[in-house]
């Protein structure tokens, strides 16, 4: 696993593993989880030293919810990191644990690392949706052995989000 990957799964995993999400999700809106994600993202790509490009925060989207970037003479030069997040999958709760249109857009992405974070109706459904994400992956004929995912699955029934990475 590179640094990179380690740096923010050991990261992501002290802020997200567990309850944290519960009091945006349960008690405030979508749009107050998804601004926390955001600023967490933004504040530890920068504190990396990289770009951040995101929608909102006074930043313009670049092709995904997030990505962490370095330019040299204005030329893309690395891509490290690209987010998205769905915290509504799937086009029904029932087919949450169905692989999300957003998700397709990370395994296109060659980056570093790709992050999913998404929200399922339960216990069982989060086990199927990260199994079904994994054989997305393993299906894409361009992905690559060393691919890095990293998965944050809040699960409604138990009010909680685990954080794990995957790599191909």
């Amino acid at each position: 696993m590179s640094d990179l990957v380690s740096t923010v799964t050991e990261a992501a995993s002290a802020r997200y593993q567990g309850a944290h999400l519960k009091q945006f999700l349960r008690g405030q809106s979508f749009s107050a989880a998804t601004e926390d994600i955001k600023t967490f993202f933004i504040e530890l790509g920068e504190r990396l030293g990289y770009l951040v490009s995101t929608r909102g925060n006074n930043r313009n989207e670049w092709l995904y919810d997030l990505v962490w970037r370095r330019e040299t003479d204005g030329f893309l030069t690395k891509q490290a990191l690209v987010l998205e997040s769905e915290l509504r999958p799937g086009p029904s709760v029932a087919q949450g644990a169905l692989v999300d249109t957003d998700f397709h857009k990370l395994i296109q992405a060659r980056a570093l690392l790709r992050v999913w974070i998404a929200a399922i109706s339960h216990s069982q459904m989060v086990v199927e949706h990260r199994l079904n994400c994994e054989r997305q992956i393993k299906e894409f004929e361009l992905s690559q052995p060393g691919d890095a995912y990293l998965f944050i699955l809040y699960d409604w029934t138990k009010n909680e989000a685990t954080v794990s990475s995957f790599i191909l």
